[in-house]
């Protein structure tokens, strides 16, 4: 499948991000070697030091926890134990400098390096395991994660059914949507380390990190579907489309989320049906609240846009089949009116996404 990556202000070549290219070719580099020790190795120790900052951690950690999701069982037990305890230390260590990204990268490899335990069960001890804490950036990774992993050998209905129960509560006690949220007490930001601002950018995050690529999930994945379904029977996306108008914050939490969340069609067909509607409920909303925010919000709006339009990055491994294109009007409005697009994006937004997408400041 071609990835178009196009830009809607500035140079498209700058899309092609340093980090990610590192990322991509480390992971290609990967899947042909027979032994990765070394590899994770020297990434976990960076993870574990002092060498490297909080913004560096974060694509380091994230490195990790995708080395071992694509070769996991390639690692040499000794190695598997020493990772194990750096993740853990790191996830029970609260009052540390590790921020939210690196909580939930961390969690996210101690939960991909789960499936490759001796003993299958250690799956079902290690979902509950951080809950006495409460930290979101932790928890909701760690289970979804478990989820994911690749390992099927045990029933997993159970935790699927918690999981599932558990993100519904959270994402309407504390999405971090002040007009609507029942708990808004998140929507307080730590001012030195990184903390999300709620659940919706932590499953933003999440979500675009192990969730976007094919080696992890595809979009008709039950578990992909089943995050969907779990933020429409929240109904906070509907219920903040009926709030009169939504505050500077909460407009940028809604295109962040919809500018790196996975909405992406099944190849050769559709959205998911749980997709679909989600896509249709932040289309709506960014329908109704564009206007009041398009002066500062104009980048954050067109990256959104461009997310849903399927003309942005994909997280991609493989640079052969990328095409970089400038945004214009044809393409816009061709992304509009492809055939899965139809039913998700009223005749109204795509005419208001043309005009929002060739915007200058």
């Amino acid at each position: 499948m071609q990835t178009t990556y196009t830009k809607a202000i500035g140079d498209p070549a700058s899309v092609l991000h340093s980090r990610k290219v590192i990322l991509a070719n480390l992971l290609l580099l990967i899947q042909s070697l027979p032994r990765i020790d070394p590899i994770v190795k020297d990434l976990n120790a960076l993870v574990d030091g002092t060498k490297l900052d909080g913004d560096q951690k974060d694509s380091v950690s994230e490195a990790l926890a995708l080395c071992i999701r694509v070769k996991g069982k390639a690692i040499s037990s000794a190695i598997s134990q020493t990772i194990y305890k750096t993740m853990t230390d790191i996830l029970s260590e609260l009052n540390g400098d590790a921020n939210d990204r690196i909580f939930c990268n961390c969690a996210t490899a101690l939960a991909f390096l789960s499936a490759y335990a001796s003993d299958a069960s250690q799956m079902k001890s290690l979902f509950n395991a951080f809950d006495e804490n409460a930290i979101d950036a932790i928890m909701i990774p760690l289970k979804f994660a478990i989820l994911i992993n690749g390992n099927d050998t045990i029933d997993k209905s159970q935790m699927t059914s918690q999981f599932e129960t558990l993100l519904i509560e959270r994402l309407t006690d504390s999405a971090g949507f002040e007009e609507i949220d029942d708990d808004p007490s998140c929507i307080i930001a730590d001012e030195e380390i990184f903390r999300f601002k709620g659940i919706f950018g932590c499953l933003a995050f999440m979500l675009d990190k192990f969730a976007r690529r094919s080696f992890c999930l595809t979009p008709e994945s039950p578990a992909l579907r089943m995050v969907f379904r779990c933020i429409n029977q929240s109904t906070i996306l509907k219920k903040l489309k009926q709030e009169p108008r939504i505050g500077q914050d909460s407009y940028k939490l809604l295109c962040h989320f919809a500018s790196i969340a996975p909405l992406k069609p099944v190849e050769g067909s559709g959205f998911t049906e749980e997709c679909a509607e989600t896509m249709r409920d932040l289309l709506d909303c960014l329908q109704k609240f564009y206007l009041d925010h398009q002066v500062k919000n104009l980048q954050d709006t067109q990256d959104a846009l461009a997310n849903i339009l399927q003309l942005n990055y994909d997280n991609y491994t493989n640079f052969d089949d990328v095409k970089i294109q400038t945004v214009s009007k044809a393409l816009v409005k061709t992304a509009c009116e492809l055939p899965h697009m139809q039913g998700v994006i009223s005749d109204d937004m795509k005419l208001y996404s043309v005009d929002i997408m060739l915007k200058r400041k």
